[in-house]
């Protein structure tokens, strides 16, 4: 079932729900209205849909936010992370919140950026940021794989160092790894 988050209540007479394929369902008084849609910038003139961009934002980027979603409650963390061929890795501890999430609702969307600056103005309401984004959508796994989750490993190090990276047996058997693949992501260039 896609993650829904819901604008009112479940016992309300009008509820909102906005799947991350971008279905929106409106219900009002029992009567359901399905808007079907993609993902869609508004601001077209800041979007980037250049795999050479969206690739550099990510390897640029320190952090990736991943959001979940639990009872149709938005929940989202940041990590440490990798990418490679569509994939973003991350890893974590045995135990949490985060792997429990995963376990019931495998949809998530991420987000990172890079070149963060404030733009002040003269009048306030013109201040702004120069950034650039990456948003994106896919389905988590988890890797169980003894071999398969040290390669993980050796793409998230490669984020952050050009070193060369070897992990022992209770290294790997300690953590958890999660792969997502990449259904579908946007790039944002604003300010620049």
């Amino acid at each position: 079932m896609p993650c829904t988050a819901s604008v009112f209540p479940q016992n309300a007479w009008i509820r909102y729900e906005k799947t991350f394929d971008d279905q929106v369902t409106i219900a009002v008084w029992g009567i359901i209205l399905i808007i079907g849609g993609e993902n869609v910038m508004r601001r077209k003139d800041r979007e980037t849909g250049n795999v050479k961009d969206i690739e550099e934002i990510i390897h640029r980027a320190n952090i990736c936010r991943l959001a979940m979603c639990e009872e149709g409650r938005p929940y989202i963390v940041p990590l440490c992370f990798g990418y490679e061929g569509r994939k973003l890795y991350f890893h974590s501890a045995s135990q949490g919140r985060k792997l429990e999430i995963l376990e019931n609702n495998r949809n998530v969307c991420f987000e990172m950026d890079v070149g963060q600056e404030l733009v002040s103005e003269e009048i306030p309401c013109k201040w702004g940021f120069r950034y650039r984004s990456v948003v994106g959508f896919g389905k988590a796994s988890f890797i169980r794989d003894p071999e398969s989750k040290r390669e993980a490993l050796r793409i998230i190090m490669g984020n952050y160092s050009e070193g060369v990276f070897d992990f022992t047996e209770s290294e790997v058997s300690g953590i958890t790894m999660i792969k997502v693949d990449v259904e579908d992501m946007k790039g944002k260039v604003s300010g620049y």
